[in-house]
């Protein structure tokens, strides 16, 4: 039996949508294996086992299935998953590796926000961080003048290749002192509460609730979204 590779797109390598059924696969199957087998003059080892790859997952409902889950191709493709076995998997390596792991997860666009219970609970409370309001998201001092300068970026504009400079966020001028508040970090953690509902949990217990401000990536003005899971 065929190992699912999830980072193929299998429906394009066969050339079908998410709805086709058995017999269209099979039809685009022949075509495509005739096209790009090894023995034509324009054949293609690589891809000829990618298309009989495909093929064998796809008209097999119970891969089709998986690989629909799992995959960023598949029809019913769930996120989720990927965040929980990214979870569970670190749950006993060191924190050094963690951060690493976490680090390279983040880039990848996720959500970095996951409460695991044991038993539902309908209110929670989480760390997650803000931009820091105190410096405006800039990491800088501005109450004291002596400190402060014009904007070598933008020449004090506040613009910077027709957007808002970055290095001053539109500000113009920058100072040497870091804000108090943030430590010049541009973003604070707070504490948030939220109230839940079991309504909110699907079969497997578990819950997303997205673009709704509940949980920030570390990166000033990023919102993702907030998982809950109930374990056993």
């Amino acid at each position: 039996m065929a190992k699912i590779n999830k980072n193929l797109n299998y429906y394009k390598i066969l050339n079908v949508s998410w709805d086709s059924d058995k017999q269209t696969m099979k039809k685009s199957y022949r075509d495509l294996s005739k096209k790009f087998h090894p023995d034509k003059n324009n054949g293609d080892n690589t891809l000829f086992n990618e298309i009989a790859q495909a093929y064998e997952i796809l008209t097999n409902d119970e891969l089709r299935l998986e690989y629909d889950t799992i995959s960023q191709f598949g029809k019913s493709y769930d996120e989720t998953l990927e965040l929980y076995n990214f979870e569970f998997s670190n749950d006993n390596v060191s924190d050094d590796k963690y951060r690493k792991d976490l680090d390279k997860f983040k880039k990848k666009e996720m959500v970095d926000i996951l409460i695991k219970m044991k038993e539902f609970k309908d209110v929670i409370s989480y760390e997650r961080y803000i931009s820091c309001k105190t410096c405006d998201s800039t990491g800088m001092n501005f109450d004291d003048h002596l400190a402060i300068f014009e904007c070598d970026l933008c020449d004090g504009s506040g613009e910077w290749k027709n957007n808002t400079c970055h290095a001053c966020r539109g500000k113009g001028e920058i100072s040497i002192k870091k804000c108090g508040s943030c430590d010049g970090e541009k973003i604070i953690e707070i504490t948030e509460r939220i109230k839940l509902n079991l309504d909110n949990f699907n079969d497997d217990g578990k819950c997303k609730i997205e673009f709704k401000g509940n949980a920030s990536k570390i990166e000033v003005g990023k919102v993702g979204n907030l998982y809950v899971m109930i374990s056993p």
